[in-house]
């Protein structure tokens, strides 16, 4: 049942997120609306959108991309360190717990160009 609830709320979390920034950011909105109406016209204009239709929907991907970066639902990561590393002049000894705080990451600019701005377009280069 965690499984199931955990499933829900995750999904549920990065839909209200997604509609938050959407909201707050017009003209991903408008460039995500006219991806889905020109996938949804290609098939006729009144058929539903399906599975099969993701591939084509590059800007809808980078809007999830995007959501998942400014709003992780899973904000932190754990991990146990199979070595003993040494990190910002401390030792994490082999076996200890270690905790990765992802939205740390998510919102350094030296990793993300103004990094606190939904901005679903940075994804164009994420292999560069």
């Amino acid at each position: 049942v965690n499984l199931v609830v955990a499933g829900y709320e995750s999904t549920a979390s990065a839909i209200m997120w997604a509609t938050y920034h959407l909201a707050k950011s017009p003209a991903a909105l408008a460039k995500l609306r006219e991806e889905n109406v020109a996938v949804s016209e290609s098939k006729g204009g009144s058929l539903m959108i399906t599975h099969d239709d993701l591939p084509r929907m590059k800007y809808t991907a980078k809007v999830v991309e995007e959501t998942i970066r400014m709003a992780n639902v899973a904000p932190m990561v754990h991990r146990v360190a199979n070595r003993d590393v040494e990190y910002g002049g401390y030792t994490i000894p082999a076996g200890w717990p270690v905790l990765v705080w992802v939205r740390s990451l998510h919102t350094d600019p030296v990793y993300y160009q103004d990094p606190l701005t939904f901005n679903p377009d940075r994804w164009d280069c994420r292999n560069q």
